[in-house]
């Protein structure tokens, strides 16, 4: 599941050398030839291990290159050293289904519960936990969930349709009736 554009949501970088690097990648990626670009960052992260910042904007690079596997290491590498930002565990939780063919049982799971803990609003993370509520059938809790979500969205959000189309698959899987004035929702 992605939402939005990743790279807006990365925060400001403490030191001067990663905001180069992420301009240069905004460039190389404009012409084509990241993959170099993602090798020195690599290797300069190796030499650096303690650059949360550059380990978030390199498994990030990857998740957009479809290399999730990639993406999973490097995100690992991020979240022990930046530990309060929701994006990022949502966003390893994403990368981490995609490698586990769709499954966000088990440390998936428990990533967005890392960051919905930091922030019991984050749209991602609703998302992802609302998917593995409806995937482990309890379906309460995906209704739950997805209905939280769908008051968090502008009524103009491009996923209110996404959202409101899952929680009638939940409505109509679980046998669960929406209360009065969900109904007038769900037939919008």
């Amino acid at each position: 599941v992605k939402i939005g554009k990743p790279e807006v949501l990365l925060k400001p970088a403490s030191d001067a050398p990663v905001i180069a690097d992420v301009a240069t990648l905004e460039h190389k990626a404009m012409s084509g030839d990241i993959e170099p670009l993602l090798v020195a960052l690599k290797d300069k992260l190796e030499k650096n291990p303690g650059n949360g910042e550059g380990w978030a904007l390199l498994a990030r690079s990857y998740v957009e290159l479809k290399r999730h596997a990639d993406a999973v290491n490097a995100y690992e590498m991020a979240t022990k050293i930046i530990t309060d930002d929701p994006q990022l565990y949502a966003d390893y939780a994403d990368a981490l289904a995609v490698v586990n063919g769709g499954k966000l049982a088990g440390a998936p799971d428990e990533l967005v519960n890392k960051a919905l803990k930091l922030d019991p609003h984050h749209q991602k993370a609703l998302m992802l936990s609302a998917t593995a509520a409806f995937d482990r059938q309890d379906y309460k809790q995906a209704i739950s969930l997805w209905e939280r979500l769908q008051q968090l969205l502008p009524a103009d959000s491009e996923m209110r349709p996404y959202v409101q189309a899952s929680l009638n698959e939940t409505y109509a899987v679980s046998g669960e009736k929406p209360s009065a004035n969900k109904t007038t929702e769900l037939s919008t």
